[in-house]
């Protein structure tokens, strides 16, 4: 949790008169904010936090966590050992061979097209 989060909170909930009043004029649930500023960052993901802090005029958070190379000290997956490092796709979509195997939005445009099958 970022404090000036529970900071921003707060100050809601003390205006508002209490947390369910501050949670209804926010739009977001009582136990979100809770769990909030009580810092049970176990039960709130980065997403739902952006959400309060966009509901509180505050600007979203940005976090990502990633170890250094220990071999160059930068950041990037693996070990470069002195090389460089280039970005690779992990994974190509496959072809498919039968509709059946077809993504479901590449069937509805078929299907809508009256697309034959060519194998």
């Amino acid at each position: 949790m970022n404090p000036d989060t529970i900071v921003a909170i707060n100050s809601a909930i003390k205006s508002a008169g209490g947390l369910r009043k501050a949670a209804a004029h926010l739009k977001v649930s009582a136990g979100t904010l809770s769990d909030i500023v009580n810092s049970r960052h176990e039960h709130v993901r980065l997403r739902t936090e952006n959400a309060v802090r966009a509901a509180l005029g505050l600007p979203t958070l940005h976090y990502h966590t990633v170890p250094a190379c220990p071999d160059c000290g930068s950041i990037h997956t693996g070990r470069c050992k002195g090389r460089a490092v280039e970005v690779r796709p992990v994974r190509k979509p496959r072809p498919f061979t039968r509709w059946a195997d077809a993504p479901t939005r590449e069937l509805a445009q078929a299907l809508i097209n009256r697309q034959e099958y060519q194998p």
